[in-house]
């Protein structure tokens, strides 16, 4: 049953663009990527695209559920949260050496996965629009266990000091933090491309279109769904992580719903289903309040109605199909 295909070559989702797919392409900007802190001469849009790639790297691990497998996760920052948490806690109370931030890294990763883990057993045999309920509650959760549990988390206080990353005792400035989230973010993006053309991916699909034809054809569907959410969920525990070194702060109110509906609006602004539609997604939404800061009394406004426009004329996002 393994060597049954649930797509066709030509319909796999989520390939390359057609001038992607030559090697010296990808180099090129890859490279490009690389040395942007040295075109890039300004400290500010440094800092909006080092929020781009968080946000990038939330996107497109929200997607593997929402587009991959068809799964409404409103409660994607609790992982993010618990991701960031791990970090600011050990690198500020256990682990303080100069390595501390990798292990804690690593570890808040794991955690994230594991809850995931944990999240996806329980939830198997729910979808629509309760799934989304089940993960909205989810997050709050998180959100208030962040908020009351003081001796661990210090409350609404939050974590403060949380250490700068650091290599062989040498703080990271803002180029090195670019280049770590970029990392980051090429990881993340080059794992959700690969999945989904493996037979995983596939399956997800078949999933996602009809759970009860795919299970009749040998796919286990408890089994995929729980790696799905824990995949999903490590990569956000992961840019939780970076985000708290790279703002040397944890807060409870950095992780609210509205930042779980905010990145639900990336993946489907820029089509789901598609991993370079949630980049073009988080890119967008991202970067808009930053661009409208001129006219800031009317900001919010010429925000909207962008949004508008993009779902009015592009209703499957801008790369969906």
């Amino acid at each position: 049953m393994k060597n049954i295909k649930f797509l066709s070559e030509k319909k796999k989702a989520g390939h390359l663009p057609e001038a992607m797919k030559k090697p010296w392409v990808m180099g090129v900007c890859i490279l490009l990527l690389f040395l942007l802190p040295f075109i890039v001469n300004n400290i500010y849009v440094l800092h909006v695209i080092n929020l781009v790639l968080y946000y990038i790297i939330l996107s497109v691990s929200l997607d593997l559920q929402v587009g991959f497998l068809g799964l409404m996760n409103f409660g994607q920052v609790g992982f993010a949260a618990i991701g960031s948490y791990t970090v600011g806690i050990l690198t500020t109370r256990v682990i303080t050496g100069s390595g501390g931030f990798w292990i804690a890294l690593l570890l808040g990763g794991v955690l994230a996965g594991i809850v995931g883990l944990l999240v996806g057993l329980t939830t198997y045999r729910i979808r629509g629009d309760f799934f989304c309920i089940v993960t909205l509650g989810f997050g709050e959760v998180i959100r208030y266990i962040a908020l009351n549990w003081i001796p661990v988390t210090n409350g609404p206080m939050g974590i403060s000091g949380v250490p700068s990353v650091s290599i062989m005792g040498s703080a990271f400035n803002k180029n090195q933090y670019y280049w770590l989230v970029l990392i980051l973010t090429l990881f993340t993006v080059m794992l959700a491309l690969r999945l989904k053309n493996s037979y995983i991916g596939r399956a997800w699909i078949a999933m996602r279109e009809d759970s009860l034809a795919a299970e009749s054809m040998g796919v286990n569907l408890v089994r995929y769904k729980v790696l799905n959410i824990g995949i999903s969920a490590a990569l956000a525990g992961l840019a939780g992580g970076f985000f708290a070194a790279y703002l040397n702060y944890v807060s409870p109110m950095t992780f609210t719903s509205n930042e779980s509906l905010n990145v639900m609006c990336m993946v489907i602004l820029g089509g789901k289903g598609s991993v370079f539609g949630a980049m073009v997604g988080a890119a967008i939404l991202t970067s808009t309040p930053e661009i409208l800061r001129p006219v800031a009394d009317y900001r919010l406004l010429l925000y909207g109605v962008i949004m508008l426009l993009f779902m009015i004329f592009r209703p499957k996002g801008v790369l969906g199909k």
